[in-house]
Formats: structure tokens, C-alpha cells, sequence
């Protein structure tokens, strides 16, 4: 069995949805973050 390096570690991912790349010109719209706690449980928020 392979050894899990993040095994114990809280992980996140963030994503963010604009309408486009100029902040001037354009908006976030939506954004999101999911992941797991160190215990393994799940982890989610988004707008």
C-alpha cells in the first residue's frame, strides 16, 4: 500500500468564476472552496 503524504493534513481547493480577466471592467460572480479536515470529513463553502 502506498504511503498517503497528505494523510492527517487539512486540504482545500478554491475556485473563482468571473466574468472576465479585467477587474476594472468586469466581476466575481461566483466563487467556491471544498476540501477535506485532517479527520477526513468534508469541507464546502460557496456564494
Amino acid at each position: 500500500m502506498a504511503h498517503d503524504p497528505l494523510a492527517g493534513c487539512r486540504v482545500v481547493g478554491f475556485d473563482l468564476e468571473t466574468t472576465g480577466l479585467h477587474k476594472k471592467n468586469h466581476r466575481i460572480i461566483q466563487f467556491a472552496i471544498v476540501g477535506s479536515d485532517h479527520d477526513g470529513s468534508s469541507i464546502h463553502f460557496e456564494s
